[in-house]
């Protein structure tokens, strides 16, 4: 038996355990064609990819059983996520975040930690810190169902906004403007 959830992300790492059926422990694991040991780890790097794991086990020196499995692990597409947003504001105004329509997530995590389904997130910036940008972070989710839960394939893009101080008037000239002056 091959313990693994049978969905991954594409480019992500994954670990298969082999769980014996009985209690013959098996004397060689060859995964792939490659000797190995009760588990394996690989990159998931296309759409289906198969796995297959050779076991035998010795019980004479005449005798060695032999059994084969495999199984097929799926791999999901991370979501692609890129925004419209202005990099440069005024003191006191707000941030917005806007999808781009070749946004494909089934859900952000917006930067103060809320999660939603919506495709723009506003926030009111209200001090000026033109010598840092301020940094947002913005996750997109792609959920799918697989035989151990949700699996959550995720892309995270870092966002800078610079906010600049509103202009100081200054009137030069006397204090006092008389009528008729």
């Amino acid at each position: 038996k091959l313990e693994t959830s049978n969905v991954a992300c594409l480019d992500s790492s994954i670990t298969i355990k082999a769980v014996p059926a009985t209690n013959a422990i098996p004397d060689t694991y060859i995964w792939n064609g490659v000797n190995g040991n009760n588990s394996f780890n690989s990159v998931i790097s296309e759409a289906s990819n198969v796995y297959t794991l050779q076991t035998k086990v010795k019980v004479t020196d005449d005798l060695t059983c032999e059994d084969q499995t495999s199984i097929t692990i799926a791999g999901k597409e991370n979501p692609n996520i890129n925004f419209e947003w202005d990099d440069n504001i005024c003191e006191g105004e707000k941030v917005t975040f806007k999808a781009k329509a070749s946004n494909d997530a089934d859900l952000y995590i917006w930067p103060d930690g809320s999660r939603s389904t919506l495709t723009s997130w506003t926030e009111g910036v209200s001090q000026n810190n033109s010598s840092t940008p301020y940094s947002y972070k913005i996750t997109g989710i792609n959920q799918y169902a697989s035989n151990t839960g949700v699996l959550n394939c995720t892309q995270s893009k870092e966002y800078q906004v610079t906010v600049h101080a509103l202009p100081v008037l200054k009137i030069d000239g006397p204090a006092f403007i008389c009528k008729d002056a």
